[in-house]
């Protein structure tokens, strides 16, 4: 058990409700919430430790009423259980000195605490109560005791009841603001903890006459000791507009004077002046709009200020919650997060600030506009260093992560009816196949964020008549992976200059291929699959450069299906069997089957494959592979295959030559290249160094040859000098080019 959930087990026991943890990203202010019923606290560790690696975690000391997926707000708290302060090192002094001031106040202090947190900057207490009191509506009343105590110690403003505080066993991440400022990361520590309580009565000292706090149920007087020359100097300074400085000082109001205050208590916090400000400017009598809060007193104005700042907070977390500021290759853009209506998948929009305003509609908050608010507040949710797509972290400090994890959870099962449909069918029984194709598979969710230099760098292409399932293997298969599985139909989506759909790519499924010999797109595809990085372009954006970590899969009927080279590396091409072509009621089962616990099986499975037994490098060297390799080859190479396959090089008939004229040679390969209408041939030239290559015993000499020439109705015998290639025998020469496509050939079957 971690120290986390032992804390957790301990502070809960035998207290009814739900408690909540949050995961707050240090840097945009981002928050996810977890609630639990506190009986079963411990099932959240794992939440805890997987996120507590790159996040503040913190935790509610009050219990909820109910299970809830949203941050709790002051009606969500069932029980105050215990009394909280948080005591940080006061600015501007040194904080070794300051840290110790705050353990010598703790102790001077006439109550215990039960517990002692380090937070990493200064230090939070806990006060048990012997019997949890139920809030029932009295929020306001039960939090007096959190502010009187906060007042004594020095505390925060954190006197809330639904206030988060840190989790000890977790990690301390200050934001980037505070790193430069020399704070450290540092662990939450819990440096006490006993089993004593107290009654809520226990702290009504805390309101006696002679406490600095002042008496319970009276209500402080601020201590005004500004002229009123003063009090109007001090307005002139607020970051506030004119119109509401006028307001404040004239008391002049349209509608009722309570919004009047309402409105000059937001327009403050959101200029950046603290509780204790507003409390002078509204209380001091030099300003008309104080009559209303002097009236009312103290208490109500700072119940005000407070609920104003709740509301704001709650605005810049939804606001957090839907968008982000990033950096997008220099330029400061908004990033939105919204659901795809076609696909139910997460998608980013990128816009400027007068979008968001305007769909917004254009609410302002303080007479500020909100987006502003939002991106000026210190919360906003901010990626100054940019966009990735890192499927080993969901953080990296200051970037936006594209990689949003697996779309199922990985949980034993049944995918039989998958499985076999791979083995009987994308595979045609061929276990080395399988098993090549499983560890292609296993690789993809065991390693997703291997660096991308470090991925197999091989395509899967299946060819295939439609209705064989190859489309659905991949589908299925992409399934697992959420936002990240991209299908294509149409080439210029992958060779097109926008592309930002293949940013968050993970698998991309290339459906009745476009290849067929573009020279256009061979260069992508070969990027695609083996380049580190890729460009990436959003529309009317600056172009950026991401990891590229895409597994490609193509899926044609064509014949020639992907640009295969005689030493292919890049591409493993298998040819889909027909056996179940076109047969619902199989297919039907698989899929039903994968609907219903075979995606989470399929994940555990290759989560659990031993990758050691296949080398995914040296894929199948098929047939299917080597037709793509002579669909690609030179036009002389096709020539010279096709000689090997007649086992002649001469004519149609006849046996293997050991020394053939090369005009000979060049005039029978310019007649078969114009037959298939080939328009480059190659050059005399050209040729000798192409058949070099391909028959690496070739000799070129000069021989005497006779040829009959005949003359009207006779013919004559003339030898003559000439040029000839003499060749090894054919074996020799068809091991040659086997050699140089890098694998076997079947000579009766081609």
């Amino acid at each position: 058990m971690t120290p986390s959930i032992a804390f957790l087990n301990d502070w809960f026991h035998d207290i009814p409700g739900y408690a909540q943890i949050a995961a707050i990203f240090p840097d945009s202010g981002k928050i996810i919430v977890w609630s639990h019923d506190v009986a079963t606290i411990a099932q959240l560790e794992s939440v805890i430790e997987q996120h507590g690696q790159f996040t503040n975690i913190y935790f509610t000391p009050n219990p909820l009423k109910q299970d809830l997926n949203r941050k709790a707000g002051k009606t969500d708290i069932g029980f105050m259980s215990c009394l909280c302060a948080d005591i940080d090192p006061r600015d501007g002094h040194v904080l070794d000195e300051e840290r110790k001031r705050i353990l010598q106040v703790i102790e001077s202090f006439p109550l215990k605490p039960n517990a002692v947190v380090d937070s990493g900057n200064g230090y939070q207490c806990f006060w048990r109560l012997a019997e949890p009191i139920a809030v029932n509506g009295n929020a306001a009343e039960l939090e007096r005791y959190n502010k009187a105590l906060a007042d004594a110690l020095g505390g925060d403003h954190c006197w809330s009841l639904e206030h988060l505080m840190r989790l000890p066993g977790t990690t301390n991440f200050p934001n980037e603001a505070k790193l430069a400022k020399g704070r450290a990361i540092c662990p939450a520590v819990l440096v006490h903890q006993d089993d004593g309580s107290y009654k809520l009565e226990d702290f009504d000292f805390l309101f006696d006459a002679t406490n600095p706090t002042g008496g319970r149920g009276s209500q402080r007087k601020p201590v005004l000791t500004m002229t009123p020359a003063q009090a109007k100097s001090q307005l002139t300074r607020l970051n506030i507009s004119p119109s509401m400085k006028k307001s404040i000082q004239e008391g002049t109001v349209k509608g009722k004077r309570s919004e009047a205050v309402c409105g000059a208590i937001e327009a403050m916090l959101v200029g950046g002046h603290t509780p204790d400000i507003i409390v002078e400017v509204l209380m001091h009598p030099a300003n008309g709009l104080s009559e209303r809060p002097r009236e009312k007193g103290i208490g109500k104005l700072e119940k005000e200020i407070e609920h104003a700042q709740t509301a704001l907070d709650e605005l810049i977390i939804e606001m957090n919650n839907k968008h982000a500021v990033v950096n997008l290759s220099g330029r400061a853009v908004i990033l939105t997060e919204v659901v795809s209506a076609a696909t139910d998948h997460p998608e980013i929009q990128f816009s400027q600030s007068d979008d968001i305003h305007t769909l917004c509609r254009k609410r302002k908050v303080g007479g500020k506009r909100l987006v502003d608010y939002w991106m000026e507040h210190p919360s906003c949710r901010l990626y100054a260093k940019g966009i990735v797509f890192d499927p080993k972290h969901l953080l990296i400090q200051g970037y936006y992560n594209l990689w949003k994890g697996f779309a199922v959870k990985p949980k034993e099962g049944n995918c039989e009816l998958y499985l076999a449909h791979i083995r009987d069918n994308i595979c045609q029984g061929d276990q080395a196949k399988y098993d090549w194709l499983i560890a292609w598979m296993a690789e993809a969710v065991q390693l997703p964020g291997n660096q991308p230099a470090d991925k197999p760098g091989v395509a899967l292409a299946l060819r295939g008549q439609q209705g064989t399932g190859k489309s659905l293997f991949a589908t299925i298969f992409g399934s697992l992976f959420g936002p990240h599985f991209v299908t294509v139909s149409n080439g210029k989506h992958l060779t097109g200059s926008f592309n930002a759909h293949l940013a968050s790519a993970f698998l991309v499924l290339s459906e009745e291929a476009f290849w067929a010999g573009d020279k256009s797109a061979e260069g992508v595809l070969k990027d695609l699959t083996t380049s580190p990085t890729m460009r990436i372009e959003y529309k009317g954006q600056n172009v950026i450069t991401v990891a590229n970590h895409i597994r490609l899969i193509v899926c044609s009927n064509n014949d020639w299906v992907v640009p295969a080279g005689e030493s292919e590396r890049r591409f493993c091409v298998f040819d889909v069997g027909e056996g179940k072509m076109q047969d619902a009621t199989y297919f039907k089962a698989m899929i039903d089957q994968m609907n219903n616990g075979g995606r989470e099986a399929l994940l555990y499975l290759l989560q659990h494959y031993d990758l050691s037994k296949v080398n995914l490098r040296d894929f199948p060297k098929t047939t299917a592979l080597l037709e793509q390799k002579l669909q690609g080859l030179h036009s002389f190479d096709q020539y010279w295959f096709n000689c090997l396959k007649r086992g002649l090089q001469i004519g149609e008939m006849g046996e293997w030559q050991s020394q053939v004229e090369k005009d000979e040679i060049y005039e029978e390969y310019l007649c078969k290249a114009g037959r298939q209408g080939i328009n480059r041939k190659a050059a005399d030239t050209e040729i000798g160094i192409r058949f070099k290559k391909l028959v690496p015993g070739l000799k070129s000499k000069q021989a005497t040859v006779a040829k009959p020439v005949r003359f009207g109705s006779g013919s004559e015998t003339i030898k003559r000098r000439v040029w000839v290639w003499e060749f090894p025998p054919l074996a020799e020469c068809r091991k040659h080019f086997e050699d140089v496509m890098g694998q076997p050939i079947d000579w009766e079957l081609q």
